[in-house]
């Protein structure tokens, strides 16, 4: 296990999330369809949005989930983002350190979370973020840990694969 360390401009200081963190979180509401959703993310240049309902963050929306949940399955009806969104929400607190968020991230698997304070949301941090300001070679063992798909083996794969090689 890799502990990392993140420092700011003063040395031996650790940076905390909310030094980095995305302040201003755009949202969706539940009742938003999907044409809107994905036109808010075109025009804010986003792959990511928290879904609220009655002021209270229930799921989380990615463009993959856009892609998968609905563009990929023609036979859905539903238009309202509340059926596609992912009612899992992954957070971490603003005074947490950037190695929590990473551990989080590779312990989940996501690439963003939403940053808490006193269980209210107040930011946003993203793996992009992070690498914005670190270049780190724990912070790139944590991308690869991410992205890393595992794929059971079978006689049928190893087949294929002897075909193609």
């Amino acid at each position: 296990y890799i502990i990392l360390f993140f420092f700011n401009n003063k040395i031996g200081e650790i940076m905390k999330i909310k030094e980095i963190m995305q302040k201003k979180v755009i949202r969706a509401n539940h009742t938003d369809d999907i044409f809107k959703v994905a036109c808010m993310m075109k025009k804010y240049q986003i792959g990511f949005l928290p879904i609220e309902k009655e002021k209270k963050i229930i799921g989380v929306i990615t463009d993959r989930d856009l892609v998968i949940k609905f563009l990929a399955t023609s036979h859905n009806k539903e238009k309202t983002i509340e059926h596609y969104m992912n009612p899992s929400i992954i957070t971490v607190e603003e005074e947490a350190e950037i190695k929590d968020a990473l551990a989080i991230m590779r312990k989940e698997k996501v690439k963003r979370l939403l940053v808490t304070h006193q269980k209210q949301i107040v930011g946003m941090l993203s793996f992009s973020d992070i690498l914005s300001h670190y270049k780190e070679e724990g912070v790139l063992e944590t991308l690869q840990s991410i992205f890393t798909i595992e794929v059971p083996s079978s006689p049928l794969l190893s087949e294929i694969d002897s075909f193609y090689l």
